[in-house]
């Protein structure tokens, strides 16, 4: 008679075997923590703040085309020498951060083997006062060599804004790998800064008038660089749910009970 007692227990074995399975990690879910398109509302996430809102930049209009939907009608740019902070605090609690947007190279950029000197120019990216990203570049003007860190190009040597006399590039950041960061503070601070020998933000054309008539009066700026599509998101690294373990530990209990019943708990002839 053992035999079919113990296939009797063979379903209370899977419905144990289901439930310790339920034991693996549940998967984690990104949640806004700011995410800023310039042309709408800021969204933050219930309970952060602010602290400081991008700064040392103005608002642009972008020309629009279907090759880069995340860079259209407005976009933040950067025409000074100094950073853009974004600083926001009291953040949910994380274990790590995604940070995406689209990156405007704008006006006329020299990589690092631009046969004018002086050059080139670069970009960087700080998160919490660390350098993330270096020596970012591209050839807008000058040069060959081109650093996205393993961002998309959406747009190279296509004119991307009006306010800048060469060609620019745009580039989506989101795939690049070094903008997810491991981060479990409560604060976070965002830092984008152009910089390099030849890097010259706020010089415009023509100089004094004597150039030839620019499209945007009364200049243009002779290089710089934008953002759009902002969004950085929050998660928690997974970890295991109670739910499933309650449900594995009552199958365990049942199937205890049950083999007392039928006698697999204790001594057999």
């Amino acid at each position: 008679m053992r035999f079919p007692i113990a296939r009797a227990c063979l379903p209370l074995a899977g419905l144990l075997s289901a439930s310790l399975a339920l034991l693996s990690i549940q998967p984690s879910r990104a949640t806004v923590l700011y995410r800023n398109n310039f042309d709408t509302p800021d969204v933050l996430a219930t309970g952060a703040v602010l602290t400081t809102p991008l700064s040392n930049g103005i608002i642009q209009s972008a020309i629009n085309n279907l090759l880069w939907p995340s860079w259209k009608d407005k976009y933040f740019a950067n025409q000074t020498f100094q950073s853009t902070v974004l600083e926001l605090s009291n953040l949910p609690a994380h274990s790590q951060l995604d940070i995406e947007f689209t990156l405007g190279f704008l006006g006329s950029w020299d990589s690092t083997n631009c046969y004018v000197p002086p050059s080139p120019d670069y970009l960087k990216i700080i998160v919490d006062n660390s350098p993330i990203l270096m020596g970012l570049t591209t050839n807008n003007a000058c040069g060959t060599v081109q650093n996205y860190a393993g961002g998309t190009v959406l747009g190279h040597n296509v004119f991307a804004s009006t306010n800048y006399i060469f060609s620019d590039t745009v580039v989506d950041m989101a795939t690049a790998t070094a903008l997810s960061i491991l981060h479990s503070g409560s604060t976070l601070k965002l830092e984008i800064q152009g910089y390099g020998a030849s890097y010259s933000p706020n010089v415009t054309w023509p100089p004094g008038g004597s150039g030839p008539a620019q499209p945007v009066p009364p200049a243009v700026w002779d290089e710089g660089w934008g953002i759009d599509s902002l969004s950085i998101t929050y998660q928690m690294h997974d970890v295991p749910g109670p739910l499933p373990v309650l449900g594995a530990v009552s199958a365990f209990a049942a199937s205890r009970r049950i083999r007392r019943r039928l006698g697999l708990g204790g001594r057999q002839d």
